[in-house]
């Protein structure tokens, strides 16, 4: 099973541990930096020294970036206990009922909770300080995935062991959670420094106060470990130090984690995520705005080429009123006016008019060659020196061909195909045009 890291924070030195993730763990080695100048935990904390004590201790181990495990001073943090509820463990309502001891503003930590037979013990650090730690140790390569109290981790240690006190030694501090029915004392926290950096008031009598139990565990971390000697050899007559607290496996603990709330871990590539995500919003939203002006500009253009067919129609049905609209009015009025303006020129190399060619003698010829048992309204006659027109109704597409051919027929006269189209009154309309080869027909 892989293992992890775990770092053991004291007042003088760090210790990292390699510990096996299985019931039957055994901490394979462990390495001991010394912290030059003790932290005091604030909102101006310089984290240098204690970051640089850990990064050495991980080379020692041969893992300089890796998940770790925290176990921090319990001065870093404010502890109380708490009444252990009838029903289930709300931490909502163990924080509020925490915020009556803390010197701070509840808003300002994150809280935890340990629950024993005896009672709750509350935990709360400030989350801005911590965090901070936090942020200059993954900008080192180093993700933090738990972050516990070294007294709680006694705690826990010394109820698997069936005794009901703990206590933490350290250089200028001491922690010891006890439980005691007959004289309600359950936590005592001394040195406690706080968030302006400065040792809590404690009382000399606390300070130098005994624990309240003879069989309570204690932990000796003011002498460093040796990294040969393995946890059971690690002691000082019945203290325990260092190596007991960082050896012990997190995960098979009843021990409280302060990775929470707004000290979570966030994912790998979480910062990344929510920057595509803003981006891909954005883009949407542009994407979206484009969309719909193009769908107006799209519906203008629409509303536009509509007005104008229909007034292309109107156009159609008032030159020719008798006929149906085409498809594309547009292009059959201009194929008419280029045919009308082509009828209406004059060639000037044409004879001149004189009384044997003046263009009523072919009008004349005109009505003469119609053939008489066809019906036919005459809209339109077209004569000048070169060319002639017929536009009318008949009863039928071959009528209006039977016009063409008889009008052909005369001499000097040249036809074309009859253009027919049938109306919705009945019968059709047609259109003819031609030349004239000579003066007199």
């Amino acid at each position: 099973m892989k293992p992890t890291i775990q770092i053991l924070m004291t007042q003088q030195y760090v210790v990292a541990a390699s510990i096996a993730r299985s019931k039957s763990f055994s901490s394979n080695r462990i390495a001991i930096e010394d912290v030059e100048v003790p932290v005091s935990i604030g909102p101006n904390t310089e984290w240098q020294n204690l970051i640089q004590a850990v990064i050495d201790a991980l080379e020692q181990l041969g893992s300089p970036s890796t998940a770790v495990s925290l176990i921090i001073p319990s001065s870093w943090c404010y502890l109380c206990r708490l009444g252990k509820p009838a029903k289930r463990l709300d931490p909502m309502a163990m924080s509020y009922e925490m915020e009556e001891t803390l010197p701070v503003q509840l808003e300002s930590v994150t809280s935890a909770f340990a629950v024993r037979e005896e009672g709750v013990v509350g935990i709360a650090v400030e989350t801005e300080v911590l965090g901070k730690l936090l942020t200059a140790l993954e900008n080192r390569g180093l993700g933090v995935a738990n972050v516990c109290v070294d007294v709680l981790v006694a705690s826990a240690i010394a109820t698997a062991q069936g005794v009901s006190g703990a206590s933490v030694l350290d250089a200028g501090r001491t922690s010891s959670i006890e439980f005691d029915h007959e004289t309600e004392h359950c936590i005592h926290v001394r040195n406690r420094i706080g968030s302006n950096g400065v040792a809590g008031p404690v009382s000399e009598s606390i300070a130098d106060r005994k624990p309240l139990r003879d069989d309570s565990v204690q932990f000796d971390l003011r002498t460093r470990p040796s990294p040969e000697c393995d946890a059971a050899a690690d002691t000082d007559d019945e203290n325990i130090g260092a190596r007991a607290l960082v050896a012990a496996n997190l995960d098979q603990m009843d021990v409280p984690n302060l990775r929470i709330g707004p000290l979570a871990q966030q994912e790998r590539y979480a910062d990344m995520y929510r920057r595509v995500s803003q981006l891909a919003v954005l883009g949407i939203v542009l994407c979206s705005i484009l969309w719909a002006r193009g769908y107006r500009q799209q519906e203008s253009l629409q509303r536009q080429f509509d007005d104008l067919r229909r007034e292309q129609a109107e156009v159609y049905r008032g030159v020719f009123p008798e006929g149906t609209v085409p498809r594309n009015p547009a292009t059959r009025l201009a194929s008419e006016r280029k045919r009308i303006e082509v009828l209406a020129t004059t060639d000037s190399a044409g004879p001149a008019p004189t009384a044997a060619n003046q263009p009523l003698d072919d009008l004349g010829a005109f009505v003469r060659a119609l053939p008489d048992d066809v019906r036919i309204l005459a809209n339109e006659v077209l004569v000048d020196a070169r060319q002639f027109s017929l536009r009318g109704h008949t009863a039928s597409h071959r009528d209006a061909e039977r016009i063409a051919d008889a009008i052909g027929a005369v001499n000097g006269l040249n036809v074309g195909s009859p253009r027919t189209s049938r109306l919705k009154s009945g019968g059709v309309e047609f259109s003819l045009k031609g030349r004239r080869d000579r003066a007199n027909p």
